[in-house]
């Protein structure tokens, strides 16, 4: 690791943390393979972004940078899991990190009091985010806040405004671990899904800043879950919503790669279908049921695959 990667690295966690990490838990955090950090690197970044080691509790010492001022905007999402791994983004203004049921933006100027169409905007970028990571594991999150946190001269001030949403369920998944003889990974298919998933990020969440048409997608998406008793209900508006963006269902198609076979097998599931999830069901007053496990997952993927050939084409 060179020098300014090691800089940017600490400096950015510890933006995240104003009160000051112990280079153990850095260690942790940031997965170093360094027994001990470099003495001339640490001398330069006491120079060069204002690096102080104060005495913490026990032998250890914290780590702090910048100036003595910092503002937070905080968020509390459920579940504390639906990221495998800590997501981190730098934008022009903020660094935004998720991860164990926080989403933390650390302003890069502090702001106090912090306005509201700020907070209303990195709120946007935090919800976009939340519904992209809910297409790919499909579960319910909820979102609380913001937590505006004022950091001054080791003190923390908080104000707090609360919102709610429905808790999550979700389904574990398995992973393989491949080693060879000498213990050495040969496949870790949990880095790698982590590793897809957090690209996948970084290239759409902006998208969703940007298009009103893709955060619509995703928000039907997002009741399809949270309303299950309407599912093929919520997951067919996003045919609809394609249908009338693209001026028609052939140009949709030609435009997105759908095949006809993939336009109608939505159509059947969510119009014709006697089930209970499905947009007529009060034409099938005899003989309803409840979609199957794989109509379901049909549907889903169809709905999935859509929504990225639209934002792959924006």
């Amino acid at each position: 690791m060179r020098y300014v990667d090691f800089r940017d690295l600490i400096q950015r966690e510890l933006r995240q943390n104003p009160s000051g990490l112990t280079w153990a838990e850095l260690k942790e955090r940031l997965s170093l393979t360094y027994d001990r950090p470099c003495p001339t690197w640490v001398a330069r970044m006491e120079q060069e972004v204002g690096l102080a080691r104060m005495k913490g509790s026990g032998r250890a010492y914290l780590w702090k940078v910048g100036s003595s001022e910092q503002t937070n905007i905080e968020w509390i999402y459920e579940p504390a899991d639906l990221f495998e791994a800590t997501y981190k983004q730098v934008r022009e203004d903020y660094e935004l990190a998720l991860d164990a049921g926080r989403a933390v933006a650390a302003l890069c100027a502090p702001l106090n009091p912090v306005p509201p169409d700020v907070v209303d905007r990195i709120k946007a970028d935090v919800e976009g985010v939340l519904l992209l990571r809910q297409l790919q594991v499909h579960r319910k999150y909820s979102l609380e806040g913001a937590r505006i946190c004022q950091y001054s001269e080791g003190h923390k001030n908080v104000s707090i405004e609360i919102g709610c949403g429905d808790l999550a369920v979700g389904k574990c998944q398995a992973d393989v671990l491949v080693k060879d003889a000498a213990d050495n990974v040969m496949r870790d298919s949990r880095a790698e899904r982590i590793s897809e998933h957090h690209s996948s990020l970084a290239v759409l969440a902006p998208k969703v800043i940007r298009s009103t048409i893709l955060r619509s997608l995703l928000e039907s998406y997002s009741r399809s879950i949270s309303d299950p008793n309407d599912e093929l209900v919520h997951l067919y508006e996003i045919r609809d919503a394609l249908c009338k963006h693209f001026g028609g269902e052939k140009s949709t198609c030609a435009a997105l790669g759908i095949s006809a076979s993939e336009w109608s097998r939505m159509g059947a599931l969510a119009n014709a279908a006697p089930v209970e999830q499905g947009r007529h069901r009060g034409q099938h007053p005899e003989g309803r049921r409840a979609a199957t496990d794989s109509e379901l997952d049909d549907a889903r993927q169809l709905a999935v695959r859509w929504i990225m050939a639209f934002a792959d084409s924006i």
